[in-house]
């Protein structure tokens, strides 16, 4: 390296600016087991965690004063030009993609034999060593993931190695996807067979090209297996049935795209129906009770009030149809004695014509009101009405003989009323 004394001025003065800028780290002996990473602005301080390409160290960036990731490419790979340029391939994805929900780049590149990234820190364990308390944490989560993976499809990147040890959950209940490696554009139809055959679906397998129904299936089989942790998860609960769609062996019959799973996966929170349980007119409406309490229990006792109300109508009206029954009982046998009724008045008045003169006046008046009383409850009865006309005749004839100092007899033939009586 050339002596500070041979350096000129003009690079003297920059590198000064830069060390006051905390872009350079002035050169020094590596730590026990660490990286060295004399030069850049980044310190590692322990080691976080190791994958297949690299080591994860907690650093500081030394400019900022924060803690963050630094990501350093395996020392196995770092003469292998192919994953050194996947390597920092996977910085330049993740540093496209701009989400709450994915861990951000913030800076990339080599330090003598060592390429690194630096990316957020996350403060927290892996879902693999992460305990649930309830399955509706679980999908809190993969409805979180799920909004990752659409946002990140639509930016044309797939993941290609969705598992729980790449999901980190942070404090306050932060979720962040990571460890973007195997990540390729949509567009590339990447065929090769990297990741972990767990979570791999069965075209990935079959080393078909990659698509975003993989992911779809992979981040399915991670949240079964989540779920599958806590005590309260039902297999034949909708998220159950959510997850076994999307991780359905056949392609076609899972969802159409993240989106329709991402929606699907709301629904089941919010507790609607979904497109994986469709419900039957019973399940909804104890959908729509459960997620409107208050709304279901004024329904229930407006039903109550309707159905108490039917109840009593009903009961109202069988009594007043059996009232009304025996009243047009009643009155059908009334209607029936007071036929037999003029049939003996009209037995009387045969035999009035037979009394003596001096008495058939009072027996034909006497006749004529009980008629006539008859008449009056019963209009319509054509017996009772031939009687009172009866009557009437007889007594008006009875009236005009006296006054002629006659006496009636009993006529030969019937007057006309009594002609129709009669027949």
């Amino acid at each position: 390296m050339t002596d500070e004394e041979e350096i000129p001025e003009g690079l003297k003065a920059l590198a000064s600016e830069l060390d006051l800028l905390g872009g350079a780290i002035p050169a020094g002996p590596a730590l026990d087991g660490l990286p060295d990473l004399s030069g850049t602005d980044f310190r590692p301080i322990a080691e976080i965690g190791r994958g297949g390409m690299g080591t994860v160290y907690r650093a500081i960036q030394v400019s900022l004063d924060r803690p963050v990731a630094v990501k350093i490419l395996s020392r196995s790979l770092r003469d292998d030009a192919d994953e050194h340029m996947r390597f920092m391939q996977e910085a330049r994805t993740v540093a496209r993609l701009h989400h709450p929900d994915i861990t951000h780049v913030y800076a990339a590149g080599t330090c003598g034999r060592h390429p690194y990234f630096a990316m957020e820190l996350v403060e927290g364990e892996s879902a693999d060593h992460n305990t649930f308390g309830s399955v509706l944490e679980v999908l809190e989560i993969a409805v979180r993931l799920a909004d990752v993976l659409q946002y990140a499809h639509a930016c044309g990147i797939l993941h290609r190695d969705i598992k729980p040890s790449n999901i980190f959950l942070g404090a306050g209940g932060a979720v962040k996807l990571g460890d973007f490696g195997l990540a390729c554009l949509s567009v590339n139809e990447r065929t090769d067979r990297s990741g972990t055959a767990k979570y791999m679906s069965p075209a990935r397998k079959a080393g078909e090209p990659a698509t975003a129904a993989d992911d779809q299936y992979a981040l399915a089989i991670t949240c079964l297996e989540l779920a599958a942790k806590t005590s309260d998860f039902d297999r034949t609960s909708d998220f159950a049935r959510v997850l076994a769609k999307a991780s359905s062996l056949d392609s076609e019959s899972r969802y159409s795209d993240i989106a329709t799973f991402a929606e699907d996966l709301r629904r089941c929170r919010a507790g609607e129906p979904t497109m994986a349980n469709p419900p039957s007119p019973v399940r909804r409406l104890r959908l729509w009770a459960r997620r409107n309490p208050p709304a279901a229990l004024g329904l229930a006792s407006t039903l109550l009030l309707l159905v108490g109300l039917v109840v009593v109508l009903f009961v109202s009206y069988v009594r007043i149809s059996d009232a009304l029954a025996e009243t047009s009982a009643a009155l059908a046998q009334t209607e029936r004695e007071a036929t037999a009724a003029a049939r003996s008045l009209s037995v009387v008045v045969t035999s009035i014509d037979r009394t003596e003169p001096d008495r058939r006046d009072a027996e034909l008046k006497r006749a004529l009101v009980a008629a006539e009383g008859l008449q009056k409850r019963f209009p319509e009865n054509a017996e009772i009405r031939a009687v009172v006309e009866r009557l009437n005749y007889a007594r008006e004839k009875h009236a005009q003989l006296r006054a002629n100092g006659r006496t009636l007899r009993p006529p030969r033939r019937p007057p006309p009323a009594q002609q129709n009586f009669e027949k």
